[in-house]
C-alpha cells in the first residue's frame, strides 16, 4: 500500500494539512514553547526540544518503520525567499544510502489570485527506523524556523505510525498536533502528557477523551 492509499483510507476527507488537529476527528494540541515565547532565555527552546522529543518517543519506537512525509515548497525564480531553510533528508538522514529510496508522491502547483504561477509544492516520503533518522535534529530545526536560528526547517515534516494510525505533526516552537482515526490510540498520551496540553483546545480535547 502506498501514502496516499494509506491516506484515503486511514483519513478520507481529511485535508493533510495543518492545523491537523481541527482537520482529524481525534487529535491532541500540545503546547511546547512555555512560559513564554523568547529566544532570549535559552530554557525556551530547550523546552521545546525535550517536549517533542518525549511525545515523539512516545508515539514511534525503535524497532517499527515509520514514514516521514515532507512538504516542500519551490518557488519560481522571481519569487524565491531569502530564508528557505535546509533540506530534510539531506541533512538529518543518518545512513545517506536512504536517499535513493525518497519518492515524491504527488506535486501541487500555486497560484496566485491573477493566476500567476509563483511556486510548486512537492510532497516528499520516505519509511525509515528510528535509527536512521535524526529526528531530534529535525524536531529542534522545526523549533528554530520562526527565529532563524540554524540549523532551522521551512518545510512542513509529517510523520505517520502506521499501526497505530498516527499522525504527528510539530508546526513550530508553540506546538505539535498528534491525530489519529481512532481514539484509542492517543489515550497513552493524553494521560501521560496532560498537563502538557494546550489550554486554548482542552476543553475540546477532554470532552472526546473523557466520555
Amino acid at each position: 500500500m502506498n501514502i496516499q492509499q494509506y491516506l484515503q483510507i486511514h483519513f478520507p476527507n481529511s485535508p493533510f494539512e495543518p492545523p491537523l488537529f481541527y482537520n482529524i476527528p481525534f487529535g491532541i494540541r500540545f503546547e511546547l514553547g512555555v512560559p513564554y515565547r523568547s529566544v532570549d532565555d535559552p530554557k525556551y527552546l530547550h523546552t521545546v526540544l525535550l517536549r517533542s522529543t518525549m511525545l515523539f518517543d512516545e508515539v514511534f519506537n525503535d524497532y517499527e518503520e515509520f514514514f516521514i512525509v515532507v512538504e516542500k515548497f519551490r518557488c519560481v525564480e522571481s519569487f524565491e525567499p531569502f530564508n528557505q531553510g535546509i533540506d530534510v533528508f539531506p541533512t538529518f538522514l543518518i545512513d545517506k544510502k536512504l536517499m535513493r529510496d525518497v519518492h515524491c508522491f504527488k506535486t501541487e502547483e500555486i497560484f496566485e489570485n491573477d493566476g500567476q504561477l509563483i511556486g510548486v509544492i512537492d510532497y516528499v516520503k520516505l519509511r525509515v527506523l528510528k535509527r536512521d533518522l535524526n529526528y531530534k535534529g529535525i524536531l529542534k530545526a522545526i523549533g528554530n524556523q520562526d527565529f532563524l536560528i540554524r540549523p532551522y526547517v521551512k518545510d512542513r515534516v509529517f510523520f505517520i505510525e502506521p499501526r497505530k494510525n498516527i499522525i504527528y505533526h510539530m508546526y513550530d516552537d508553540r506546538g505539535l498536533d498528534v491525530v489519529s482515526d481512532n481514539k484509542e490510540a492517543l489515550e497513552p498520551l493524553f494521560t501521560k502528557f496532560n498537563s502538557w496540553i494546550l489550554d486554548y483546545d482542552r476543553e475540546e480535547i477532554e470532552k472526546t477523551f473523557k466520555k
